[in-house]
């Protein structure tokens, strides 16, 4: 998950994590972990979490600022939401205009942003950005809001013309403003998005074993692995098979066909039985 403060060492799988620029443990009872150029976090076992900001190289009052939010955002929440046994997927959940449930948008991360920008200025809403917790209730599963800020280029802002605020000086991401979700609902459907490339169609409803192999992806592991304990296999099974029993569709984005995917978006979000205002 490229952009602003997200770090692709969320893939780590050792309990003892040490790459250039990256030392995260998660083997004793508060997770350490430190991000050069930002600071430290630590989370405890009840999920609340510290953040010491990094101040060798004397940043300014802005600067400092902007590193906390990177370690928030990008770290203490995500590992608190693990650390109290939630499960997460990377992506944006979206409650659309028409029902109180959400859609979980993932893929490539322009593209996405562009889906999830435009679909909110026709009137749908962010439940979560980036990280986006799961709650099992019985045979269905619910998304937990969450306050992080809504992440994309500074070139898509301004092609959506939205107003946009700046996350770091060494960044093109921006936050945008976008309408919220503050209460849980349910997934009702995944909206899986990638660049349009010759010969691809801008929408396909996926089925049957393709669907399963978009859904197997779709709960985080690694450092985001809830409470740090992986899933057993036959236990990730069975939940991939009911997440596959969710509608799927796979979006292919042109550069010069938003308005046109979004139509078809919509159109296709109509036929999985969703469709009445709530």
């Amino acid at each position: 998950m490229p952009g602003g403060w997200v770090c692709d060492a969320w893939t780590v799988s050792s309990e003892l994590a040490a790459t250039p620029g990256l030392f995260f443990r998660r083997d004793t009872e508060v997770w350490h972990g430190w991000f050069d150029g930002l600071g430290a976090v630590r989370v405890s076992p009840d999920g609340g979490f510290d953040i010491d900001v990094d101040l060798a190289d004397g940043p300014d009052d802005d600067e400092q600022t902007q590193r906390a939010a990177a370690l928030r955002w990008g770290w203490a929440e995500p590992l608190s939401w693990a650390r109290r046994g939630f499960e997460v997927s990377l992506g944006t959940a979206l409650r659309p205009a028409t029902a109180d449930v959400a859609v979980l948008v993932r893929g490539h991360t322009h593209e996405v942003a562009l889906i999830v920008g435009g679909l909110c200025q026709r009137g749908w809403a962010v439940v979560a950005e980036r990280v986006v917790p799961l709650r099992w209730q019985d045979h269905t599963v619910e998304v937990v809001p969450t306050g992080a800020p809504v992440l994309m280029a500074r070139r898509q802002a301004t092609r959506l013309g939205l107003e946009s605020h700046a996350v770091r000086g060494d960044t093109d991401s921006v936050t945008v403003d976008l309408p919220r979700c503050t209460e849980p609902v349910d997934l009702a459907a995944v909206c899986h998005v990638e660049m349009r490339k010759t010969g691809d169609a801008m929408l396909d409803v996926v089925a049957g074993h393709e669907r399963f192999e978009v859904v197997s992806g779709l709960v985080a592991g690694g450092v985001l692995a809830a409470q740090g304990t992986e899933v057993a296999p036959r236990d990730r099974m069975a939940r991939d098979l009911r997440l596959a029993a969710l509608p799927v569709a796979r979006v292919h984005l042109a550069a010069d066909e938003l308005t046109d995917t979004l139509d078809a978006v919509e159109a296709w979000w109509t036929t999985t039985g969703h469709g009445e205002a709530p």
